[in-house]
C-alpha cells in the first residue's frame, strides 16, 4: 500500500525590499509551491509606523512554474520617506477554508524619497511598540516573553486564543481583509485576503440587482469576472420582466452580451451551477463595445 503524503508548505527565501526611480518593492525567491488548492503564497510591501503598526502599499498573490519555484515582487509603487517592510503570507487552506497563516519577513528598511529616486537602506532598530497600539508583534511561541506594565511590573505571556475576523467586507472589486488575532490580549498576528470572496460580492450584488430592478431593462458591469452562479441564474428566471445586459471584459476589449427578458436562465447552468458571459453571447446578442 503507498503512503499518502500531505503537501509540504513553500519555502520563501531572499525576502527584500528594493527601489528605483519608479519606486520601491517587495521581492522574495520561493521553492516547493507545487499544490494552490492547499497552499497560497501571497507578498506584501508595507509601511511601518512608530508605534510598530503596519499598512498595506502593495500586495500580489505569487505564481510558481511546474517545479513549484520562482521569484516575485510587487509592482513599483512611489512612497514617502518612512519605514518599510516585506512580508510573505504561506496560506494554508482545508476544505476551502483558512486554516493557518505563516509570515515570513524582510529586515526593516529606511526609505528616504530624494527628489526623483529613493534611498533604502536596512534600519539598525525596529520601530518600538508603544501600550494599546495594535502593532503587530509576531514573537515565537517558543519564546518566554516578559511584557511590563506603566508601573513596571512584568506579568508572564498570554497563552494565545487565536481568532479570526473579517475587519473589512468584501466589495466585487478588492477580496474581504481578515485579521488574525489573540481574543484575550488583542495582539494582532496577521492579516490576509479572503480569495475569492470578492467574486461572491460580485453575485449577490448582481443577483440583488436584477431582483430589485425598477425598469425592464438593466446594466451590469464588470471588468474583472466571466461569469454568474445559480444566485444569479434565479434572480434572472424570477424576473421575466427584465432584460438584463452585461459588460465585461474579454481579451483586452470590452464585450457585451443580452439575456433577453422571460429567459430560462436557469437552463443555462452547468453541472457545477455557472454559465460563463461566453457562453452566453453563443447563445444571445453580442459584441464588442468601447467604453
Amino acid at each position: 500500500m503507498s503512503e499518502v503524503k500531505a503537501a509540504q508548505p513553500p519555502s520563501v527565501f531572499n525576502i527584500t525590499v528594493s527601489a528605483s526611480k519608479d519606486g520601491i518593492r517587495a521581492g522574495c525567491d520561493f521553492s516547493g509551491y507545487r499544490d494552490k488548492n492547499e497552499y497560497i503564497l501571497q507578498l506584501y510591501l508595507t509601511k511601518v509606523e512608530e508605534d510598530g503598526s503596519v499598512s498595506e502599499v502593495a500586495s500580489m498573490e505569487l505564481e510558481a512554474d511546474a517545479s513549484g519555484e520562482g521569484a516575485g515582487q510587487t509592482p513599483w509603487t512611489h512612497v514617502e520617506t518612512g519605514v518599510y517592510k516585506a512580508s510573505a503570507a504561506i496560506k494554508k487552506y482545508e476544505g476551502g477554508n483558512l486554516t493557518e497563516t505563516v509570515f515570513t519577513d524582510s529586515a526593516f528598511y529606511r526609505v528616504v524619497k530624494d527628489k526623483d529616486s529613493y534611498i533604502v537602506e536596512p534600519c539598525q532598530k525596529e520601530p518600538e511598540s508603544g501600550p494599546q497600539t495594535g502593532g503587530i508583534s509576531r514573537e515565537k511561541d517558543s519564546e518566554k516573553v516578559l511584557r511590563g506594565d506603566e508601573s513596571g511590573r512584568e506579568y508572564p505571556p498570554c497563552g494565545h486564543d487565536r481568532v479570526f475576523d473579517i475587519i473589512q467586507e468584501a466589495d466585487p472589486k478588492q477580496d474581504a481583509l481578515m485579521e488574525e488575532r489573540c481574543a484575550k490580549c488583542g495582539e494582532i498576528f496577521s492579516f490576509c485576503y479572503v480569495p475569492n470572496s470578492a467574486y461572491a460580492a460580485f453575485l449577490k450584488e448582481s443577483a440583488r440587482a436584477v431582483l430589485n430592478a425598477k425598469e425592464d431593462k438593466i446594466l451590469i458591469v464588470t471588468d474583472r469576472w466571466m461569469s454568474f452562479n445559480r444566485e444569479v441564474l434565479d434572480a434572472i428566471s424570477a424576473r421575466p420582466d427584465v432584460t438584463v445586459t452585461i459588460h465585461y471584459r474579454y481579451g483586452g476589449k470590452q464585450c457585451e452580451v443580452t439575456v433577453p427578458a422571460g429567459t430560462d436562465a436557469q437552463a443555462l447552468a452547468d453541472e457545477n451551477g455557472y454559465c460563463g458571459f461566453r457562453c452566453m453571447q453563443s447563445l444571445y446578442s453580442g459584441e464588442e463595445v468601447f467604453l
